[in-house]
């Protein structure tokens, strides 16, 4: 018992101080050297200042003001494996006001660099996914974000943007109500509605 409480704190122990930042602050290794795919972008790492560009990964959401949590896709390795990954945002990221516009989940290419110990984005975009419509009976509410509808005879979860809830909730579907949705996948594998049409 005593070797089980021991192995539980030392993990729980090992994981705030990633959470908390005190985990391996080297530089990552770059994944440009050998691509699979020739076509394919690669990341750039200019000398100097350790720029590592052409980051994809699935933005986490802010854990302050002055940071974003991003989901490493592909681009760079961290020694540690530590994903994801809280970087610090540039003032111009800062000022530019992109960071608002993203939603959790959003698929985003960025640019960031190492110096002091602290990772930094300079340069941050969506990724648009390509979109989606299909035909839908609707059967409820999941949740305040969320909607299930019969797609092709399978139950279908919807997450549903800030920019198309007012009109839902303004439409207040009843089960069975049959719509057109259009929709992406983000990040996190979910489906994102944009649009809503009623038959």
């Amino acid at each position: 018992m005593r070797k089980g409480l021991v192995l539980l704190l030392t993990v729980v122990l090992s994981m705030l101080l990633v959470a908390c930042g005190m985990g391996e602050t080297a530089p990552p290794t770059n994944n440009n050297e050998v691509s699979a795919r020739p076509n394919e972008s690669k990341p750039d790492t200019r000398e100097g200042d350790n720029l590592q560009t052409n980051i994809i990964g699935v933005y986490g959401g802010q854990t302050e003001e002055e940071a974003a949590v991003i989901i490493i896709d592909e681009g760079i390795s961290f020694p540690s494996n530590i994903n994801p990954v809280t970087f610090a945002l540039s003032r111009e990221i800062k000022a530019s006001g992109i960071i608002s516009k993203l939603v959790i989940g959003d698929r985003v290419s960025f640019d960031c660099s190492f110096a002091g110990g602290i990772w930094e984005i300079k340069r941050i975009a969506k990724l648009e996914a390509p979109r989606k419509t299909v035909s839908a009976v609707f059967k409820g509410w999941i949740d305040n974000n969320m909607f299930e509808a019969m797609v092709e005879g399978q139950p279908t979860p919807f997450w549903v943007t800030k920019e198309v809830k007012p009109e839902l909730k303004e439409k207040d579907p009843e089960t069975g109500a049959e719509m057109e949705l259009t929709y992406y996948v983000d990040g996190y594998g979910r489906l994102v509605l944009t649009e809503v049409k009623f038959k």
